[in-house]
């Protein structure tokens, strides 16, 4: 059931966790900085969505990939850093994935940096 309600709303739920509670309704939360919850009614459940799950963790994260940036031995390093900062930000799995695409086109450098 909650794999059609990701795929109604378009949500991967790769970063996610989601928990039932005692009165049937679920709750789905996704780790990400930015805060905030909405509500859907599906198939005769309540589905709570709601961002900023280990957000403390990934505000450092954040902050010591910023710091990293002018370290990059290239612009695909910088993009993929910059993808990776945004999609914890955000909790877009789309942005992770992008930095992913950047890191396979960065080819051998001597340190891998992912």
């Amino acid at each position: 059931m909650l794999q059609d309600f990701f795929k109604s709303i378009k949500l991967d739920p790769l970063n996610t966790r989601a928990f039932k509670h005692a009165d049937g309704s679920f709750e789905v939360t996704i780790g990400s900085i930015e805060e905030g919850t909405q509500t859907h009614p599906f198939n005769g459940h309540v589905i709570k969505v709601t961002k900023g799950e280990f957000k403390p963790f990934l505000e450092e994260l954040v902050y010591w990939l910023s710091k990293a940036i002018p370290y990059c031995a290239n612009d695909l390093q910088k993009e993929m850093l910059e993808y990776y900062i945004k999609s914890y930000t955000t909790g877009s799995i789309d942005d992770h994935k992008d930095s992913q695409r950047k890191w396979i086109k960065d080819k051998g450098p001597v340190v891998e940096c992912n």
